[in-house]
């Protein structure tokens, strides 16, 4: 079995690119050939990404090429170093390479967080992997959000087998036309040990969210709510990929003081869970939320804003890890409605953790692709 996974990137950290690692991982322990095709750049030396993908695809000058590409790198705030790795990339690319493993892969996954020029040579039957990460009517480039719509209207024509993370981004791609019946939902994992947690303050429960300071994400409001209301408060993630990751940051520094702190990413966030007592997200768009998984393993409870991906957490029959919340005035009460039980609520947040392992998500990925193989003979 030859399978080849593309993004436009492949980056350490990247939660995109740690699902195509993870995927790649599998794929090895089943003896199969996995590549994995990085159109842009990556920060990794593997020899088994091949870059520049669409150097053996697009045959239009680079002049074409130029808004495309400078609609992408004016976000981007540490353009110095997306300078380099571009540089490296191309050093690095092998004529007609990625293409030769392309057209000859028995199965091809194109994951999709946003447009990238490769799209346009997606295969009819391929697997659309679906992140969610950027809707299309979400993304701050307006070109980029209009070929992210159109990409998905065209590949609507060709049959694509689709996998998601949620119910929320499968109902997303029903809203575009996706069938139903097309679309197979995949929860991601964690790798982390479970273990049990003790409120460090039972009267004072410390509040924490990490992940990028992206606008969707909501962490300066959320700072905001907790410093007028004096509640205990930390966030950390990554503060400079993008200019507005940036401006976020900056934006909830402003109420620190000594029970709240803004933080940029953290080596060893462990130790950070371990010394907070609830999980908080504020964010209006996720196509899963990782953190909240990991930082239940760690026994910490959940208070999530509803109406995204993370809804599928408080699903579970017999599991109630913490809460769903519409508005922000509701945390204080929910905050003590937690503290009232919280061994609780911390064993429910273990209970659901075990549900969401690497174990089970790569049982789920190798039966689905079962599937899609057995749909494509026919």
């Amino acid at each position: 079995m030859k399978i080849a996974q593309m993004h436009y990137c492949y980056l350490h950290g990247d939660a995109l690119s740690n699902i195509m690692r993870a995927n790649h991982e599998i794929f090895m322990d089943k003896n199969w050939e996995s590549y994995i095709i990085a159109d842009l750049f990556t920060d990794t030396k593997d020899k088994n990404v091949y870059l520049s993908a669409s150097k053996d695809y697009i045959k239009e000058p680079m002049l074409l090429q130029i808004p495309y590409l400078f609609s992408r790198f004016i976000r981007i705030s540490n353009k110095a170093q997306y300078i380099k790795m571009y540089i490296d990339a191309m050093k690095r690319y092998k004529s007609g390479k990625a293409k030769e493993i392309i057209e000859s892969a028995d199965i091809r996954i194109w994951h999709y967080g946003t447009y990238y020029d490769l799209f346009r040579y997606f295969h009819e039957h391929d697997i659309l992997w679906y992140q969610g990460v950027t809707y299309p009517y979400l993304v701050a480039s307006s070109e980029s959000a209009i070929r992210s719509k159109n990409i998905l209207q065209a590949m609507l024509d060709m049959k694509p087998f689709v996998i998601v993370h949620s119910e929320f981004i499968k109902e997303c791609l029903m809203d575009l036309g996706f069938k139903e019946k097309s679309i197979h939902i995949i929860p991601l994992f964690h790798r982390l040990k479970i273990q049990k947690h003790r409120s460090s303050d039972r009267k004072d429960p410390k509040l924490l969210t990490w992940g990028r300071y992206a606008t969707c994400k909501q962490v300066p409001q959320i700072a905001k709510f907790c410093f007028e209301h004096n509640i205990s408060f930390t966030a950390f993630g990554d503060n400079s990929m993008l200019s507005d990751f940036k401006e976020n940051y900056k934006e909830a520094k402003k109420y620190e003081n000594n029970k709240i702190h803004i933080l940029p990413k953290q080596k060893d966030f462990l130790p950070f869970v371990q010394q907070h007592d609830v999980f908080i997200s504020n964010s209006k768009h996720e196509g899963f939320l990782m953190p909240a998984i990991e930082a239940a393993s760690q026994g910490l409870p959940l208070l999530i804003r509803k109406g995204t991906a993370p809804d599928d957490f408080f699903k579970h029959k017999g599991i109630k890890p913490g809460f769903l919340f519409k508005e922000l005035d509701e945390i204080p009460g929910l905050i003590e409605e937690i503290a009232r039980d919280y061994d609780y609520y911390s064993e429910q947040a273990n209970k659901l953790a075990r549900l969401y392992t690497f174990d089970i998500y790569k049982k789920n990925l190798l039966k689905i692709l079962e599937t899609y193989i057995k749909e494509k003979k026919n």
